[in-house]
C-alpha cells in the first residue's frame, strides 16, 4: 500500500502556490466588491455585490426581472443587483438615467456597450448605435415614416390587414379553442412585414407562423449569452465560437433572410407610405444609410414593431379575461360607441377612454419589454436619485419591478384600468414610473404606431367577438423572460356578438 501511494504523482510546490495564490485573489476580491468597493454603500445582498453569478444564473434562466422585483421589495428603491451594477424603480432614475443632461460634458448617458454590441459583421442599428452622431442620423431618417401624416396614410394598410384577421377568426367560432398568441402575432408580423418590405410575411393568408417568427425568439435568447460573455476575457470577440450552434444558425438564417427582404425592398419601383421609402430615397441621394445599415435598422423594427405590440395584445386579453369587471366595462364601451363596424377607425376610436385605460394598465401590468435597459456612468460619476454614482457603473430602470411595487402603485398585481381614469383610490400612483416605450432621446421611435395598431385590434375583436378563456390558459402569465416574454398559446374560445337577434358581420 505504502509503494502505491509513493507512486502517485504529487503536485509541484509551484502549482500549489499558484492554487493558493488563485483562491486568496478571488477571496480578496469578493470581500473588496462587497465591503471596500465605491458601491458598497448601496443596499443589497453581499453575494451580489461580490460576484456576477446569481444575476448570470437568473438571467439564463429566465428569472432576472422577477429576481429584480424581490430585491427592490427587500431594499427599497436602489439596488446594487451586481459588483458594478445598480438598478432603480423610480420615476427620477427614468429622466437622469435616460433623459437629456443639459448643461453635462455627456448630454447622454451612453448604452452599455456589452448589452448593446454589434454582432461580427452586422452594422449599428437604430437599437444599438453606439455615439449620438450616428443614433441621430438613423433616426432623422426614419422620423418621416412614423410621423403623424405617415400614420393616417398606414392605417388603410393597417385596416386592411385587421379585415383579414375578422375573417379569419370567424371561421375559428365554434372551433374548442383557439390560440390568440399565434394569431396576435400572425397580424402584426404580417403589418409590420408590409410597412417594412412591401410586403407581409403571409401568417394571416396561410394561417401558420412564418419560420421568421420563431427564428426571431431563438436570436432574442442569444442576448442572454452575450451577458455572460462579458465577464470572459476576450469572449465577445468569440462570439461565433461561443454561442450555441443551434442559435448561431438561427442567427445566420435570420440575417439572411433580412438581407433578402431589404435587397427585394431597394428594387421596388413604389411610392407607398412604408419605413424604407424615405430611406431609399435617401439612400439614392447619397444621404441615406447603407444597405448593411437598412438591414440592421430593418430587422430590428420588424422584431420592435411586431413581436412587442403582439405581446401587449396578447397579455391585453388575458387580464381582461382574468378580470370580468374590466371586461364588461370595455365591451359596453366599444359596443356602444360604434354603431357600426365601419365606424371603427383612427380618430372615433382615440376617443374611446376606456380602451386607453385598459391597454395603459396592459403596459403596467405586462410590459412588453420588462428587460432592464443598461446605461454606463460617463466621465467621473454623477448623481441618481440625490446620490454619487462613480464612472463606469452600469445603472438601469428594471420596468417590470418598478411597475408591480406597492412603493410605485396600489394594488400592483390587480388589473385596474380605473387607475388612469382618475379613481380616487389610486391618486398617488406613481405614474411617472410608467415608461414602456422607454425614455428621453432613444425611446421607441414606433410607439404611435403600436398605440393605432393596438387600439385597431383590440376595438375590432371586441366588437366581434364574446371570449371566454379556456381553463389550461389560466396561468398563461407564469412566463420567462429571454430579453422579452417566452408566451404560451393563450386559449380561449371564440364567439360572435349577437345584435337584435342575428349575429355581428
Amino acid at each position: 500500500m505504502t509503494e502505491l501511494l509513493d507512486r502517485i504523482p504529487r503536485p509541484s510546490s509551484l502549482v500549489l502556490v499558484g492554487v493558493a495564490t488563485g483562491l486568496f485573489y478571488y477571496i480578496g476580491l469578493f470581500v473588496y466588491n462587497a465591503y471596500l468597493h465605491p458601491l458598497a454603500k448601496f443596499p443589497g445582498p453581499k453575494l451580489r455585490s461580490a460576484t456576477p453569478f446569481p444575476n448570470l444564473y437568473a438571467a439564463l434562466h429566465g428569472d432576472q426581472q422577477f429576481d429584480y422585483a424581490a430585491l427592490h421589495g427587500k431594499y427599497g428603491p436602489v439596488v446594487r443587483i451586481g459588483p458594478d451594477a445598480l438598478s432603480y424603480i423610480t420615476g427620477g432614475a427614468w429622466r437622469e438615467i435616460y433623459g437629456h443632461r443639459p448643461g453635462k460634458t455627456h448630454s447622454q448617458m451612453p448604452k452599455d456597450p456589452v448589452q448593446y454590441a454589434s454582432q461580427p459583421g452586422r452594422a449599428w442599428s437604430i437599437i444599438n448605435a453606439p455615439t449620438i452622431p450616428i443614433h441621430s442620423k438613423i433616426r432623422r431618417l426614419l422620423n418621416p415614416s412614423f410621423s403623424e401624416k405617415s400614420l393616417r396614410g398606414q392605417e388603410p394598410l393597417i385596416t386592411r390587414y385587421v379585415d383579414l384577421l375578422i375573417d379569419r377568426l370567424k371561421d375559428r367560432v365554434g372551433q374548442k379553442s383557439t390560440n390568440l398568441t399565434d394569431w396576435m402575432n400572425f397580424i402584426t408580423f404580417d403589418v409590420i412585414g408590409d410597412l417594412a418590405y412591401g410586403e407581409p410575411f403571409g401568417c394571416l393568408e396561410n394561417v401558420q407562423m412564418h419560420p421568421w417568427i420563431q427564428l426571431t425568439f431563438d436570436f432574442l435568447k442569444t442576448f442572454v449569452y452575450v451577458q455572460v460573455l462579458r465577464f470572459i476575457p476576450g469572449a465577445l470577440d468569440l462570439m461565433n465560437v461561443l454561442i450555441p450552434p443551434k442559435m448561431r444558425r438561427s442567427r445566420d438564417y435570420h440575417w439572411a433572410l433580412t438581407a433578402a427582404k431589404v435587397q427585394k425592398r431597394i428594387a421596388m419601383e413604389t411610392q407607398r407610405p412604408d419605413f424604407m421609402g424615405h430611406i431609399i430615397a435617401t439612400m439614392k441621394d447619397g444621404d441615406g444609410l447603407s444597405v448593411k445599415e437598412m438591414e440592421a435598422t430593418s430587422e430590428v423594427l420588424i422584431v420592435a414593431g411586431s413581436e412587442t405590440t403582439a405581446t401587449l395584445l396578447t397579455g391585453c386579453f388575458y387580464y381582461l379575461l382574468k378580470t370580468p369587471r374590466a371586461y364588461r366595462r370595455l365591451v359596453e364601451e366599444i359596443r356602444g360607441t360604434f354603431k357600426e363596424e365601419k365606424e371603427i377607425g383612427y380618430d372615433r376610436v382615440n376617443k374611446c377612454r376606456y380602451l386607453l385605460a385598459v391597454l395603459d394598465e396592459a403596459l403596467r401590468i405586462y410590459p412588453p419589454v420588462p428587460t432592464s435597459m443598461q446605461r454606463v456612468v460617463p466621465g467621473a460619476g454623477d448623481y441618481i436619485e440625490g446620490q454619487w454614482v462613480p464612472g463606469g457603473t452600469l445603472v438601469s430602470v428594471a420596468p417590470w419591478a418598478a411597475y408591480h411595487s406597492d412603493r410605485n402603485f396600489r394594488d400592483p398585481d390587480d388589473f385596474v384600468p380605473e387607475r388612469f381614469l382618475g379613481d380616487e383610490k389610486y391618486k398617488d400612483d406613481r405614474f411617472d414610473v410608467l415608461q414602456p416605450f422607454s425614455y428621453g432621446p432613444r425611446n421607441c421611435i414606433g410607439q404611435n404606431l403600436a398605440y393605432l395598431e393596438m387600439k385597431l385590434i383590440l376595438a375590432r375583436m371586441i366588437w366581434n367577438f364574446d371570449l371566454t378563456l379556456l381553463p389550461e390558459s389560466e396561468l398563461w402569465n407564469q412566463q420567462k423572460v429571454y430579453f422579452l416574454w417566452m408566451k404560451p398559446p393563450l386559449y380561449v374560445k371564440l364567439s360572435l356578438v349577437e345584435r337584435d337577434g342575428t349575429t355581428s358581420g
